[in-house]
């Protein structure tokens, strides 16, 4: 067929179930049935998943990451601005990661961690050898025990998005930190309860909860953070999207809210505790529009 040298809308083939458009090509892709072309057309600005073509350059580095485009009309003869999308799919195209079983087994592992934190905190097990090593007191309040634990919490999420995300297309690389993200995001708060909660399980004191929660709460501004930069540097009108743009309000109010307590850590006299208690606050308030942000997500794009 022709192929233009300029710009182009590039239109999806037909899709799997066509009252769904770019949905039902995920969902084909999903179930292993032919399809996968969502992946290089849907527009991720666009307020419903319905909206399946979105404007490409060829001869750019998008273009070519899926082999070269042949832009031409059904029928054959140029038509303005409209052109179809003629190329195979990829490798990389051919199946979807496993994001369910992947979140499931990270949340489990997750569980998991606490589960035998608890086990190991108490008696029989907290007076043997193991237990002795893990508590033993060390610098700034921490023991082996605290370390390993949030260091073993961080290296999970990075292992899940190394397994599923690493290498993959913009758009699969994007859901799946994003996920991560999403995952880390509430792992702090459960390390922040005035009662009960995670330290309540592992019999930790408040005290001592609070440094998980700072190292949690650093850990998910870190993963947030990531899949924000991704974000503004893959996807064209990113902030258009109301959800989207959402998201980015999310995670600013969540480090807002982190920062100034790292602050009064390192030099208390340069904020007061009662002005960054009260700054503080503004991370549970993008916690809230992040879950706005994710849930938007769950209902567009089926995670």
């Amino acid at each position: 067929g022709k192929v233009p040298t300029g710009d182009c809308t590039v239109m999806c083939p037909p899709t799997a179930v066509d009252t769904q458009y770019c949905r039902g090509d995920m969902s084909a892709c999903q179930a292993g049935k032919a399809g996968c072309w969502w992946d290089v057309c849907m527009d991720y600005t666009a307020p419903t998943p319905t909206e399946c073509a979105r404007e490409m350059k060829l001869g750019t580095p998008e273009t070519e990451r899926y082999g070269k485009f042949q832009c031409v009309d059904p029928a054959d003869a140029p038509v303005d601005g409209t052109c179809q999308v003629q190329t195979p799919v990829s490798a990389a195209l051919a199946a979807l990661p496993a994001w369910d079983e992947g979140s499931i087994g990270l949340l489990a592992g997750l569980g998991g961690l606490l589960a035998l934190a608890a086990a190991l905190a108490r008696p029989p097990l907290s007076s043997g050898a193991v237990g002795r090593f893990l508590s033993k007191p060390l610098a700034g309040g921490w023991n082996s025990g605290n370390i390993l634990a949030v260091g073993a919490a961080a290296a999970s999420l990075f292992v899940y998005w190394a397994l599923l995300g690493a290498g993959r297309s913009p758009p699969i690389a994007l859901k799946t930190l994003g996920l991560a993200a999403g995952i880390a995001a509430p792992l702090p708060i459960w390390w922040a309860m005035l009662k009960a909660g995670a330290h309540s399980v592992v019999g930790m004191s408040r005290e001592a909860a609070w440094r998980i929660h700072v190292a949690l709460g650093s850990v998910a501004n870190l993963f947030g953070l990531w899949h924000g930069i991704m974000a503004l540097s893959t996807v064209v009108g990113v902030l258009s999207n109301p959800f989207y743009l959402l998201g980015f309000v999310g995670l600013l109010l969540m480090l807002l809210g982190s920062l100034p307590a790292l602050v009064h850590m390192v030099s208390p006299k340069a904020l007061s505790y009662a002005s960054w208690k009260l700054l503080h606050f503004a991370a549970p308030l993008g916690y809230a529009c992040a879950v706005v942000h994710m849930l938007e997500h769950a209902a567009k794009l089926t995670t």
